[in-house]
C-alpha cells in the first residue's frame, strides 16, 4: 500500500472527496436548469417564470433531464404548461403538498 492509498482511506480525504462530489452534482444542475431555461426563452417566452421556479426546486437530475426533453419536445405552449404542470405536481407530491405558490401562478393557465 503506498502513501496515496493511506490517505484515501482517511476521514478528512473521505470528507472532501463527497463535498467535491456534491459541488459538481450542484454545477452539473445549474448547468442543465440554465440549458432547459435558454430552450424556454426561445420557444416558449411567456412560460419562462414558471418553468424557471419549477426548475429551481427540481433536484433530482434524471427528473431535471425529463423536464427538459418533455419541454424541449413539446408541440406548442399550451403542451409546454401541460408539461411544467405534470412535473409541478410530482414535486408537489414529493414534498408533501407545500407548493401552493405554483398552484395559484397564474402563468399556468392556459390562454
Amino acid at each position: 500500500m503506498n502513501n496515496y492509498d493511506m490517505l484515501r482511506n482517511t476521514w478528512i480525504y473521505q470528507e472532501i472527496e463527497e463535498q467535491i462530489r456534491a459541488e459538481e452534482g450542484r454545477r452539473y444542475r445549474e448547468e442543465q436548469r440554465q440549458m432547459m431555461l435558454e430552450i424556454v426563452q426561445a420557444r416558449f417566452p411567456r412560460i419562462r417564470f414558471p418553468v424557471r421556479q419549477v426548475a429551481e426546486q427540481i433536484t433530482d437530475p434524471a427528473t431535471l433531464r425529463k423536464l427538459i426533453i418533455k419541454i424541449g419536445s413539446a408541440q406548442g405552449e399550451k403542451q409546454a404548461r401541460q408539461v411544467i404542470r405534470e412535473i409541478r405536481d410530482t414535486l408537489k407530491n414529493e414534498d408533501g403538498g407545500k407548493d401552493g405558490a405554483l398552484a395559484a401562478d397564474p402563468c399556468y393557465n392556459e390562454s
